[in-house]
């Protein structure tokens, strides 16, 4: 990656929407998986994001070489849980 430009991530909220688009349509076309019939499904979503940072400097003063660097990370972890058809609840 070249500096000062940022990854193209994907859009979280159109892959949310394509995953339960799909799930849906998954169980009203098959009800069934091989004998076994079910009447619901459970769809578990996580997803982190995470942000990095490091810097760094060295500075050769005579013969010595001073420096010092500085490292940030935070990760937020977020999860969804998404049921389609009739609860047993």
């Amino acid at each position: 990656m070249a500096f000062g430009k940022r990854q193209e991530s994907p859009d979280f909220s159109k892959e949310l929407i394509k995953t339960m688009k799909q799930a849906a349509e998954q169980l009203n076309s098959a009800q069934t998986v091989g004998e076994a019939k079910f009447a619901a499904l459970t769809i578990d979503l996580a997803f982190a994001v995470q942000w990095d940072f490091a810097a760094g400097v060295t500075v050769p003063i005579q013969l010595v070489m001073v420096g010092g660097s500085f490292d940030r990370n935070k990760t937020s972890t977020q999860s969804v849980k998404l049921t389609f058809g009739e609860s047993s609840k």
